[in-house]
């Protein structure tokens, strides 16, 4: 439930620039085998592919900013450093391939939608306390293994990678290209779901889909008795070479992360309590449907209520009836 609000949420406000992609630059966009691909065209393909949903997104973030100023709750830039900071600390990952103004921005427009929001909206320190003590055992952080896998058709080829793991600075991925293992796997360069030893439900691997997590046998994916062996190895060590039963074959597993066991704190936790209350308090009783990214819900009712009174004027001549389409704008209840 309190996950909803994590800062590496930016997935929702995805930003990619025409601009910056696509800028005029007399270099080509590619050479092959001589021939050059002008960057025009390039540019033309981009704008084609991308055009609307960025040109709709842009349209969409100026509405958000430009109420967030009207009612006087504009993020200011110490609150945009401060959480781009906290970010950087507890997702670093979350940011690659972003600059840090990109990460701004969209964080700027992140807190614009809740400041808008929650505005007139209080959640006192004792309201989070309480819940924060009513609801102490979620916020305890089980011990936690994030792995990365690669599956070979013999013992042989799995031997060979292992090798190669086991030399210094060694990416997982050098690995990766003889692997048989599923493809959703080996696309996310070989991570597996997490695995947490959970005091009341034991060991489990967490799935997360539309509907929520989901807490799923480890045995099936990974053989028997094998996430109690990993629980034992510390991080950025490899298994051995352990048979694989989905699918069949042979496995190497990397410890990628072993996360220790930790009681959560009011201190850590506060912040986001308040804004789960906050949400709680916006909504008055009402349910989000399952799977639905608070944010994008939030997002997509403001812009339903800025819409009528907006006048946008697109001169992009592919784009120009955009806006007057409904289902170019955020809907609410987007899954996340």
């Amino acid at each position: 439930m309190l996950d909803r609000f994590r800062p590496a949420v930016l997935a929702g406000f995805a930003f990619v620039s025409l601009v910056a992609l696509a800028g005029c630059t007399k270099k080509p966009a590619a050479v092959v085998n001589g021939t050059r691909i002008p960057h025009e065209r390039y540019a033309a393909a981009l704008e084609r592919v991308a055009g609307g949903p960025v040109l709709m997104q842009l349209i969409t973030e100026e509405l958000i900013l430009q109420e967030a100023a009207k009612q006087k709750v504009a993020p200011t830039e110490e609150a945009v450093a401060k959480d781009l900071a906290e970010l950087k600390k507890a997702n670093p990952g979350a940011l690659q391939g972003l600059s840090d103004e990109d990460a701004k921005r969209q964080i700027r427009l992140r807190l614009a939608v809740k400041n808008v929001a929650f505005k007139g909206i209080t959640v006192s320190d004792a309201e989070v306390k309480k819940f924060f003590e009513e609801n102490q055992q979620q916020f305890n952080q089980p011990e936690t293994l994030l792995l990365k896998r690669a599956v070979f058709k013999t013992k042989k080829e799995a031997e060979v990678a292992r090798a190669t793991l086991m030399k210094a600075n060694v990416q997982f991925n050098v690995v990766l290209g003889k692997s048989i293992d599923f493809d959703n796997v080996k696309q996310n360069g070989g991570q597996l779901p997490p695995i947490v030893k959970d005091p009341k439900h034991g060991i489990v691997m967490v799935i997360e889909d539309q509907s929520g997590l989901h807490a799923q046998n480890p045995e099936a994916l990974l053989g028997k008795g094998v996430a109690e062996k990993l629980l034992g190895l510390p991080e950025k060590s490899v298994s051995e070479v352990l048979a694989s039963p989905a699918p069949e074959g042979y496995q190497v597993i990397q410890v990628h992360q072993h996360q220790a066991a930790k009681t959560g704190t009011l201190a850590e936790w506060k912040e986001r309590i308040r804004e789960e209350l906050l949400l709680q308090k916006y909504l008055k009783g009402q349910k989000l449907p399952p799977g639905t990214d608070p944010l994008a819900f939030l997002q997509a009712q403001l812009v339903e209520k800025l819409r009528p009174q907006a006048k946008i004027e697109v001169n992009v001549e592919r784009f120009k009836d955009l806006p007057q389409q409904d289902a170019a704008w955020p809907r609410t209840g987007a899954p996340r």
